[in-house]
């Protein structure tokens, strides 16, 4: 819930930046603008410096701070002797005994933990399959005004319609965190869901032919990307926990860039190639049914895994 709650405030700025970047311009021109914004980043340093890690129950003992205490029915130096608490529950006097914490070793080094996240190959597939979303729908949203006044709307029309979109897109980054409240519901299905709205509004918007149409499935292509770029972070996090969240976001944004650059240098050279803005609106589905299959197949991957586990251990 507290990382839907951050891509609402995402979605909010990536709103509300455009227009603070005009009344900017229009007062300072373009250089005064780049200082002051440039000045209003600069501060997240700040922001960040004074920011004190908390980690939310699982921090883990350390090694060199772990203090081993004995009970004092134990007289054996070596841990060998065990209590028999049945035998002894009328003797032992319970506030002297403090059980030993044994500490679990940890994998603290980052070229560890990216070998750990390496072998998760569930993850690997998530990562194939979300960064084929991203890019596509990225590379769609490049030539959205253009498609949008091909199609014989005005400017301001087409303004209209992605301002729908942006507010969709916002108050879409909740529905990951409610849908993952839902018991029994795994979590690799969710951005199979989204990722399939986005296919089929994408070739509903080359198709439509109405202004509330236009606005209905804008809304819906909002929707999909918003709750899927928040998808990013929850998925991650339930595929291989807060220990390695950081370094397993870390690779997944850059292969998303990586696809990102050549996803949007291809969906230019559809547009050049076949000289209209539908091509890349139909290149969409195609990207994301492979996409779709990804995480269905991550998804009974990791069914089959808790079943075998559950059967056999680990």
């Amino acid at each position: 819930m507290a990382l839907s709650f951050v891509g609402i405030g995402s979605g909010i700025g990536a709103m509300v930046v455009p227009f603070l970047l005009r009344l900017l311009i229009d007062n300072y021109m373009w250089n005064g603008c780049l200082l002051i914004m440039g000045g209003l980043t600069g501060n997240m340093i700040c922001f960040f410096a004074i920011c004190k890690p908390k980690l939310v129950g699982l921090q883990q003992p350390k090694i060199e701070n772990t203090k081993v205490w004995h009970t004092q029915l134990a007289e054996d130096e070596s841990n060998k002797q065990h209590i028999n608490k049945e035998e002894n529950k009328d003797h032992i006097d319970k506030e002297s005994i403090v059980y030993e914490v044994k500490p679990k070793t940890v994998q603290t080094s980052g070229m560890g933990r990216m070998k750990v996240v390496a072998r998760n190959y569930i993850f690997d597939i998530f990562i194939l399959g979300i960064s084929v979303t991203l890019s596509f729908s990225g590379s769609a949203l490049i030539y959205i005004l253009e498609f949008l006044k091909s199609k014989g709307f005005t400017e301001q029309e087409a303004l209209v319609m992605y301002l729908y979109m942006n507010i969709s897109n916002t108050v879409s980054r909740l529905l990951p965190g409610l849908c993952t409240l839902t018991p029994h519901l795994d979590v690799l299905v969710l951005p199979a869901i989204f990722t399939g709205l986005s296919s089929s509004s994408s070739i509903g918007l080359v198709e439509a032919t109405t202004y509330y149409q236009h606005v209905v499935l804008m809304c819906c292509f909002g929707m999909a990307i918003g709750a899927t770029e928040t998808m990013l972070s929850i998925t991650t996090m339930e595929l291989v926990g807060l220990e390695n969240y950081s370094v397993a976001f870390g690779i997944l944004l850059t292969v998303i860039g990586m696809n990102s650059i050549w996803a949007g240098a291809f969906s230019g050279w559809l547009v050049d190639f076949t000289g209209t803005y539908n091509t890349p609106y139909y290149g969409v589905p195609a990207a994301h049914g492979l996409a779709v299959c990804l995480f269905i197949s991550a998804a009974i991957l990791r069914r089959c895994n808790r079943n075998h586990t559950y059967r056999f251990g680990k």
